[in-house]
């Protein structure tokens, strides 16, 4: 086909529900849709042996958990990792504001 690179989704293990990485729960486990750490494993072999590079999508500021009951996320288990719960409107966006309270 003539490309030599992937992108995929974030390799994280997700909530229930959550098959495409964005709905991280454990960030040093695999995501089981990937197969085991093995498995990811050849597949990266395999990939750069045919001289193809891996590109794994990284979700640095995200967590699945929605209901504030932080317990079953790992490493971030804690209320003190997050900010206070707000909604994010149009106006925030509109007036660049970064600090929303």
């Amino acid at each position: 086909m003539g490309f030599d690179a992937i992108w995929i989704s974030p390799i994280v293990d997700n909530y229930d529900g959550g098959y495409h990485g964005y709905w991280g729960r454990d960030l040093s486990k695999l995501n089981s849709h990937f197969g085991s750490e093995q498995d990811f494993v050849a597949f990266i072999t395999t990939c750069h042996e045919r001289g193809i590079w891996v590109m794994v999508d990284v979700v640095a500021n995200n967590m699945g958990n929605t209901n504030q009951t932080y317990t079953a996320n790992v490493p971030f288990s804690s209320p003190d990792h997050y900010h206070d719960y707000c909604i994010i409107s149009n106006i925030d966006f509109e007036t660049k504001n970064q600090n929303r309270i």
